[in-house]
């Protein structure tokens, strides 16, 4: 996403009309548009391949710190994603899912 700065400290009159209605445009336009998860939010999504049922699964985040938690956003199976008996780390979430299966995951 292209990022602008606008400085309308020093607009008057018209022209601050003018800017503040560009800068409603480009407003509408971006919520319109669709903002994505990545860019917005301090996480990652990750797909999981869960080939053993309620066994921990080291899952590399690269958040360099420790997740607040995460949050299961699709799935091939009906499953239940749950924390595993590892502890986490500032690299490394370890999870349990009830089924084997595939399941994609927002960690943040």
């Amino acid at each position: 996403m292209k990022v602008v700065n606008y400085d309308i400290s020093d607009l008057r009159g018209d022209a601050f009309i003018i800017q503040a209605a560009r800068i409603l445009r480009d407003v509408q336009l971006i919520l319109n548009s669709g903002i994505l998860l990545n860019d917005n939010i301090s996480g990652k999504v990750v797909s999981v391949n869960f080939t053993v049922a309620n066994s921990d699964v080291r899952i590399d985040h690269g958040l360099d710190r420790i997740p607040i938690g995460y949050v299961q956003i699709g799935q091939s199976v009906a499953t239940t994603v749950y924390d595993g008996t590892t502890s986490t780390t500032k690299n490394n979430i370890f999870l349990r899912s009830s089924a084997i299966g595939t399941v994609k995951l927002l960690i943040t």
